[in-house]
Order: C-alpha cells, then sequence, then structure tokens
C-alpha cells in the first residue's frame, strides 16, 4: 500500500493515542511516512486515568522522546 501511494503523491498517516510501544513504531516505521499523537491534555494523571483508562501518562511521554 505504502509504493501505491506514494505513486500517487499520498502520504501513509498513522494518527496515535501516543499509548504505542517501541516494538510497534519499528513495526509500522517502513510503511509509514508519519505517526503523529493525538495526545489530550497536559498529562494529569487523574484526567488520564478518568478519561483514557490508563494508569500513567509517563509511557506517552517516553515514546515521543
Amino acid at each position: 500500500m505504502q509504493r501505491r501511494s506514494s505513486q500517487t503523491g499520498l502520504s501513509n498517516i498513522l494518527v496515535s493515542s501516543g499509548n504505542d510501544t517501541p516494538e510497534s513504531i519499528a513495526m509500522t516505521r517502513k510503511s509509514l511516512e508519519c505517526i503523529t499523537a493525538d495526545y489530550k491534555r497536559s498529562g494529569k494523571e487523574d484526567f488520564i486515568r478518568r478519561f483514557i483508562g490508563i494508569p500513567s501518562a509517563l509511557p506517552i511521554f517516553q515514546i515521543l522522546t
């Protein structure tokens, strides 16, 4: 699909929650031009737990660096 979209001038972009692993990024690296993290708020733990459903934002910040 990546080759076909490149021939037509399109880009393959993944919009992520930011809750990815280094392994999942490595698997998609060859077929994507860009991964963007659609991250909400400031990383406040109470918001993260209540609305996103993960215990901590630390893995998100680690993968973005």
